[in-house]
Order: structure tokens, then sequence, then C-alpha cells
């Protein structure tokens, strides 16, 4: 595979942050003290580089790819991949804009975890190969160079705020310890 990297780092943070949205839930669930920053940050966290990162893989992936798809297979793939990218935005502002009403927020973040984390295996493991495959030609070699570009942009977010995601992961995972 042509080696995306930081792609790959990208991606462990993020799902890193979807652990974090989880831990809040559950406390959520159960009616614990959660901080209601603490919501905003790992909110803000994943908009600036979950989302980010997933909006990049979209327009300068995975649409290029499918222009190029000749494969049915290929086709239903890039396809798919494409429609669960697009509930992305409309799932996250729903979840963002729940905060201040526990149950809502809960159902909204479940869903946004799931969906982006089955995104992310389903990309690292077999999604992105196929689409670098079908990027060979010197167009697509733009818009995978453009891509790399956004995501060391985005790397460099990621690397700024990831203390502060571990900070609260910690809070949250370990909060006797704390």
């Amino acid at each position: 595979m042509q080696g995306i990297p930081p792609l790959t780092t990208d991606h462990q943070l993020i799902l890193e942050c979807l652990e974090v949205l989880r831990l809040i839930s559950e406390r959520l669930e159960t009616e614990e003290r959660v901080e209601t920053e603490d919501i905003r940050t790992v909110l803000a966290f994943l908009r600036d580089v979950g989302c980010e990162c997933l909006a990049h893989t979209e327009h300068l992936l995975l649409r290029p790819a499918l222009a190029r798809a000749r494969r049915r297979e290929d086709i239903k793939l890039l396809r798919t991949a494409l429609a669960l990218h697009a509930t992305i935005p409309a799932l996250f502002d729903d979840t963002a804009s729940d905060v201040t009403f526990p149950k809502h927020f809960v159902h909204h973040a479940h869903l946004l975890t799931k969906l982006i984390g089955d995104l992310i295996f389903e990309e690292d493991h077999y999604l992105l190969q196929a689409t670098l495959d079908l990027l060979t030609d010197p167009e697509g070699q733009q818009s995978v160079e453009k891509f790399k570009e956004q995501e060391r942009e985005i790397s460099a977010i990621a690397a700024e705020l990831s203390p502060t995601l571990r900070r609260i992961e910690m809070k949250y995972a370990y909060p006797r310890c704390i």
C-alpha cells in the first residue's frame, strides 16, 4: 500500500477521541456528572480533526476514485462509503446541538461513534488501498498529493490538541485516580 502515515496517526487519534466520547456517553447514561466543557472539547477535536480528515478523504480520494472506477464491486464500495461520509456532518451537528439534552446527546453520540469508527476500520483495512489503486494516473496522483498535504495540516492540529484529549480521557477512564 502507498502509505499515508499522517492518516494512520490521525485515525488512531480519532479512535481515541471516539473512545472518550463513548466514556462520556456512558457516564451520562448512568446520570453521573460530566463537565459540559469536556464534551465541547471532545466535540471540537472530533470536528477539527475527525470530520476534516473524513471530508478530505471523501473529496480528494473517494470521489475521484469513483469517477475512475469501472468494476461494479469498486463502484458499489465507493458509493456506499460516500453515502456514509455524507451522513457525518448532519449527525455531528445533531450530536453537538444536543449537549444540553443528555438522552438525545447519548443517542447521537453512540450513532456518531459507531459510524465514524466503522468508516475508519473500512478505510484502514481495504477501502483506502482500493481507492489509491484507482488513482494512479497523473490527475489522481495530484489528488493524492493534495490529500497528503491537507492531512499534514490536520496532523499538526491533532498533535496540538491531543494532550488535552488524553487528559480528558484519563479523567473519564480512571475517574478515581484523578
